[in-house]
């Protein structure tokens, strides 16, 4: 009878002692979430929680005593609980779910506040017991995202105001100009002074054609078609345009189309001779001798166009910045070229738009 007793006091003991340990863990662990900058809380399978850190009680309002034993419809409305069903499924499931959503501020009556939450399946020995959530409060984000897209919008909004103001009364020099360039073919130093006025008109519509596109791609304001093109076509009209320019400095410009090439392919007309007429202008710019060449190339899968030429070049170094905004490949080149560097990254913008790629060699 001793020796049992003895037993039965030694097996308390090592029970309090136990009890103690586990107790201390848990207040340690709870001290650890307390702090912990985000929203942690585990659920059941029944979607009722056993344990949750003191943040959030605080995002739904709650006392820490009131939070444990709590079902999530009661936290986060019967509506919101409907809509969300489809994800606790798939956490019992075995999967991970992420989504956003704005609550309630408990603090201040009539706000909100958008968090952003994982779902983690709880899982013992491969068995799915339940979930823990883990959420954060990214209300400055949102505001800072919902500032930025409400400035990109006033921007975009302001450079189409600016280049119509500008385009409108830019088109009358530019037509009378030219009226003025045919009129005085007579008087060389008139044709002369009226030849750089139409020159630089145009050479001021482009920027302001090129800041306007940058600003439409970037607020996501681009639309892009898809309709039959005729790229043989595309690319003569391109190469037409600099037919001249090429000829004044002396450079071959050619185009050539494989005899794979088909009739026509889906495109947007517009956008692909807008590209070709970066590329062969950029070419035409940087070649003093020699050749330029427009290659068309079907694979069987993608349109290739490769515009090529024997001009001054790119290092390595300078191939890395070639298509950020507003950057050429040294200061040099701005000053002896002149541009604006948004041509190569327009470029890219609508290669991409039209889920295509680009490079440079």
């Amino acid at each position: 009878r001793e020796e049992i007793h003895d037993a039965q006091r030694h097996l308390s003991r090592l029970v309090t002692e136990r009890t103690e340990v586990l107790a201390a863990s848990q207040r340690q662990l709870q001290a650890i979430l307390d702090v912990f900058p985000g929203v942690i809380g585990s659920f059941d399978r029944e979607l009722r929680i056993k344990f949750a850190n003191r943040e959030y009680a605080r995002l739904f309002g709650y006392e820490m005593h009131e939070v444990r034993g709590t079902h999530m419809r009661d936290l986060v409305g019967p509506e919101w609980f409907e809509q969300l069903q489809p994800r606790f499924a798939a956490v019992m499931g075995g999967e991970r779910q992420h989504y956003q959503r704005a609550v309630a501020d408990p603090v201040q009556p009539g706000s909100q506040k958008h968090i952003q939450v994982t779902l983690i399946p709880d899982e013992v020995d491969g068995e799915v017991i339940g979930m823990i959530a883990v959420a954060f409060d990214v209300t400055d984000i949102k505001a800072a995202q919902i500032a930025a897209e409400t400035a990109s919008r006033a921007k975009s909004d302001f450079l189409a105001n600016m280049s119509h103001e500008i385009r409108t009364p830019l088109n009358g020099v530019l037509g009378f100009a030219r009226l003025g360039v045919e009129e005085s073919a007579d008087a060389p130093i008139l044709h002369d002074f009226f030849r750089r006025i139409a020159d630089s008109g145009r050479l001021l519509l482009g920027v302001v054609n090129d800041v306007l596109d940058l600003s439409k791609i970037e607020a996501g304001e681009m639309q892009i078609e898809r309709v039959r093109v005729d790229l043989r076509a595309a690319v003569a009209q391109a190469t037409s345009l600099f037919a001249e320019r090429a000829s004044q400095k002396g450079v071959e410009l050619v185009a050539e189309t494989d005899a794979g090439v088909p009739a026509a392919c889906l495109g947007d007309p517009l956008r692909i001779e807008q590209v070709l007429v970066n590329l062969v202008s950029n070419a035409i710019k940087f070649t003093e001798r020699g050749r330029i060449c427009v290659q068309t190339h079907w694979d069987g899968d993608h349109m290739m166009l490769r515009v090529s030429d024997t001009g001054i070049g790119i290092n390595a170094e300078q191939l890395a910045r070639l298509f950020r905004p507003f950057e050429q490949g040294d200061s040099s080149v701005a000053r002896r070229y002149g541009g604006t560097g948004l041509g190569l990254t327009i470029t890219q913008r609508l290669v991409e738009l039209m889920q295509g790629t680009i490079a440079v060699q």
